[in-house]
């Protein structure tokens, strides 16, 4: 695992990769943007998913499908209000995964965007990917 996941950092150098250390037979790589002074990285799911699948169809050691979990930012539908009584937004966590055949991840980007509330929605806190077969083959 360690040097599928060295591989993983060398194509996503804009996210923070890591996985449960404590846990030797967890297959799962969780990824964080990148901070930075002088570079702005965006979160981009399309191209994440699209490199994802790269990786993938290029490590033929993985089972044929992959876990994949979005951990995002929204509005919360209950009001808060200040100590002045202004309403103010509050934001909440929610979770999304997908388990999905390894030819179709580029699609996952699609139909999380379709079932996401758009007006509540900010932005995304990590991705978490389950490398189903790469602790077997290591």
């Amino acid at each position: 695992m360690d040097a599928f996941l060295e591989k993983v950092k060398v194509v996503f150098p804009e996210f923070k990769c890591a996985r449960n250390e404590h846990y030797e037979q967890d297959e799962t790589v969780f990824f964080t943007l990148r901070t930075s002074h002088t570079i702005l990285y965006k979160w981009n799911l399309l191209n994440f998913c699209r490199k994802l699948m790269k990786l993938v169809e290029e490590t033929p050691d993985l089972y044929h499908h992959t876990y994949i979990g979005i951990s995002y930012k929204v509005v919360a539908w209950q009001k808060t209000l200040n100590m002045f009584g202004n309403e103010i937004p509050r934001f909440t966590t929610q979770f999304t995964d997908f388990e999905c055949k390894n030819d179709e991840i580029d699609e996952i980007p699609f139909e999380f965007f379709e079932h996401v509330d758009k007006e509540k929605f900010v932005d995304f806190n990590f991705f978490e990917v389950d490398f189903k077969g790469i602790n077997g083959k290591d």
